[in-house]
């Protein structure tokens, strides 16, 4: 079985966290926005991202990972 991936990025609230690991998610927290390059780095493998508002998006991060399914801001 596949666990879909999920970075949560900025302190986003626990709940947040916890309710994606009750799904069977598999949670990565990161406390603090990513640059582009660490933010590529970190997305390897990743089907969803969790935001706040000074994580970047730019178009690069979204072509090299067409594997991401979701990017939400919270």
């Amino acid at each position: 079985m596949k666990y879909h991936q999920v970075l949560l990025l900025e302190n986003i609230h626990s709940l947040a966290h916890e309710s994606f690991k009750q799904a069977d998610f598999k949670v990565t927290t990161v406390d603090q926005a990513q640059s582009e390059p660490a933010l590529l780095k970190a997305l390897k493998g990743v089907d969803i991202l969790g935001i706040r508002s000074n994580t970047q998006i730019s178009a690069n991060v979204i072509t090299a990972n067409p594997h991401l399914s979701v990017i939400g801001a919270f």
